[in-house]
């Protein structure tokens, strides 16, 4: 049966005021004297910017214009972390957060990429530093990093001329730089390599000894062979769980790798190059309580 003329459903859209842009519109149905108003979501057009799109499109090709003047010292060197069950990169309330991210995953500390459980890591300058840390155990509940020094009595004189001293710790912490080799997108004539730093401090450092008994019993260079290192569960002196390093021993290095490898020792070695601090605070970085 036909409506009468006076209860015929009229329906108004309003104008987005920002058409092609994602937003609400109104729409406004008159029945009667009745009026309802229904809001529908406006999806962003085929024409609008992809923010997240990885594909390269074929107008940016491969070139370093406008990074002429960028050398070798103004690059930094990531961390290598493991992310523990109570890291920051778990949360989507932190600014830190990786979305994927799950405990005893490994992730890179400037693109947050996360490798997964395991990586192929050349092992390139061996350092031992002392971090000067807030202690962030009871009564203390301090954070802050205060400086890497070359030995532990540089450290102690660093401390002592601190006003936060008394809040602070020395952390013993072992520096290994290296290439992780992205393993699906690397041939042996053309590898892809991260640079990475793997700090490894308090309980890890059992792991460092191993990887460096490794490397001087195989009596070559830091980097003629290649080792898998895979976040594992263990259990630190307090009987606390944590997630720390295994370490395997795998082949060769191939020769390209060899290559970018050495250029990497020579550039840390001479001091060209270092670890980036700027946003240490990782569970790896020397101020968890592993």
């Amino acid at each position: 049966m036909d409506k009468p003329a006076d209860l015929a459903e009229k329906t108004v859209k309003t104008a987005h005021p920002n058409p092609g842009f994602p937003g609400e519109c109104t729409f406004t149905s008159e029945i009667g004297n009745v009026k309802m108003v229904k809001k529908a979501v406006v999806k962003k057009a085929n024409s609008a910017i992809a923010l997240y799109d990885d594909v390269r499109p074929d107008h940016v090709q491969v070139g370093k214009r406008g990074s002429e003047s960028v050398g070798i010292e103004d690059l930094t060197i990531p961390r290598l972390s493991i992310i523990q069950d109570l890291s920051p990169q778990k949360k989507a309330s932190k600014p830190e957060y990786i979305e994927g991210a799950e405990a005893g995953m490994l992730f890179n500390s400037v693109s947050n990429r996360l490798y997964g459980d395991t990586v192929v890591f050349v092992p390139c300058f061996f350092r031992k530093e002392y971090l000067i840390w807030g202690n962030r155990a009871e009564p203390h509940k301090f954070e802050g990093f205060f400086g890497a020094y070359g030995t532990e009595a540089l450290a102690k004189e660093a401390l002592a001329e601190l006003p936060e001293g008394p809040k602070c710790e020395i952390v013993e912490t072992a520096q290994h730089f290296g290439l992780i080799i992205d393993m699906d997108a690397s041939t042996a004539e053309e590898p892809v390599v991260d640079e990475v730093v793997v700090p490894m401090s308090k309980s890890k450092l059992k792991i460092s000894r191993q990887l460096n008994s490794l490397v001087q019993m195989s009596g070559m260079d830091r980097f003629a062979r290649m080792y898998e290192l895979t976040g594992v569960e263990a259990q630190n002196k307090k009987n606390q769980d944590f997630y720390n390093y295994a370490i395997t021993q795998r082949g060769y290095t191939p020769a390209a790798i060899f290559a970018m490898a050495e250029k990497l020792y020579e550039a840390v070695s001479t001091g060209v190059r270092n670890a980036n601090y700027d946003d240490a605070s990782g569970d790896d970085t020397g101020k968890a309580e592993y």
